[in-house]
């Protein structure tokens, strides 16, 4: 049992993981956000900066999970043409 290849994950797998990628860029990109217009609105400054470089992991966070579910779902129908264990 031990011995035996792994079966590859499917395609609802790999969307289902794209989905919590960007599900969480976009608490990140919203909070960032926030911070920075409550920041805008009555301090102004670092807090503001802040709130920028939580958005710009938003946004990679976005990208790198979008970059990951080409890769597996590349790897899935690879996997799909050769007849290994789906």
């Amino acid at each position: 049992m031990l011995a035996d290849e792994t079966p590859i994950k499917g395609v609802r797998y790999n969307v289902q993981l794209l989905l919590n990628g960007w599900v969480l860029s976009a608490l990140l990109w919203c909070f960032g956000s926030g911070i920075q217009f409550v920041a805008g609105s009555v301090l102004d400054g670092w807090l503001v900066r802040i709130g920028f470089y939580i958005e710009v992991v938003g946004w990679a966070c976005g990208l790198i999970s979008a970059v990951v579910f080409m890769m597996l779902i590349g790897i899935y129908f690879t996997g799909r043409r050769k007849g290994k264990i789906l």
